[in-house]
């Protein structure tokens, strides 16, 4: 590792984690206490986020990706808003019913599981870490960026509702 790489390391250490669990919001409160849904309610393995030479990589990866923010930002302020918007335009699409109901409740009981997990986590966002590691990155607006980083809620969500949907 550089001699630049290894300050920005040190940097990042100082980073730690996202918040305090004190500072949790009312709404994330409710979420850690809610009981987790049966369906969801299993021992999850605990897999380890990227120690910080993965998140100093994930973060040089990010800030190569800040050019093509603005032909993608429909899409991404449209997945900010509600990432499922898609999935019904693509059941749309294709002919096939789009169970909105069904799926906003499979969402809200997604939403108990992920907050459990990404306070058990704790990962800052990457524009945390940039900001104590000096990096230049510009974290974009979001109205759901603001829980701890790790894991992706749209990734677990997209996921499981995907697997619904092709059932």
């Amino acid at each position: 590792m550089g001699g630049s790489s290894i300050k920005l390391a040190q940097r990042f250490r100082q980073a730690g984690v996202y918040k305090s669990l004190s500072d949790a919001t009312p709404g994330e409160i409710d979420l850690l206490d809610a009981p987790t849904p049966n369906w969801l309610d299993r021992d999850y393995p605990f897999v380890p986020p990227p120690g910080e030479d993965g998140s100093l990589k994930e973060l040089q990866y990010l800030i190569s990706l800040q050019s093509m923010r603005a032909s993608n930002e429909e899409f991404i302020a449209g997945c900010d808003e509600d990432a499922m918007q898609y999935f019904k335009v693509l059941c749309e699409e294709l002919g096939t019913p789009y169970p909105e109901d069904e799926v906003r409740r499979i969402i809200q009981d997604l939403s108990v599981l992920i907050a459990k997990l990404k306070w058990r986590y704790n990962r800052p966002r990457p524009y945390q870490v940039a900001a104590k590691t000096g990096a230049p990155f510009e974290p974009m607006s979001s109205k759901t960026a603001h829980s701890p980083a790790y894991p992706s809620g749209h990734s677990i969500q997209a996921h499981v509702v995907a697997s619904f949907l092709s059932e």
